[in-house]
């Protein structure tokens, strides 16, 4: 199980990366984009967290992961960053 309190995660969209201070879920709110068109009907269970980056910043948040780092509305992931990289 990729999404924990403590997780050390960054985004296959090249963001992070970040320390994850809480979640919130499981919920089944529409995607954002998806919503905007008129779409409510409810998404797979997935959650939000709230993270942080390397220097403590808090104001950050992601959404609408499963549990294994998968977004339940697009292709993105969430990668584990648990080593750094030394190059």
């Amino acid at each position: 199980m990729l999404l924990r309190v403590g997780a050390f995660v960054r985004t296959s969209y090249n963001t992070g990366p970040y320390t994850v201070l809480s979640l919130s879920g499981p919920c089944t709110c529409p995607g954002y984009v998806r919503s905007l068109n008129g779409d409510n009907r409810p998404s797979r269970p997935h959650w939000h967290m709230e993270v942080a980056d390397l220097k403590g910043k808090r104001d950050f948040y992601l959404g609408g992961y499963a549990l294994d780092g998968r977004s339940v509305w697009c292709e993105d992931r969430l990668i584990d960053a648990s080593q750094l990289e030394l190059f």
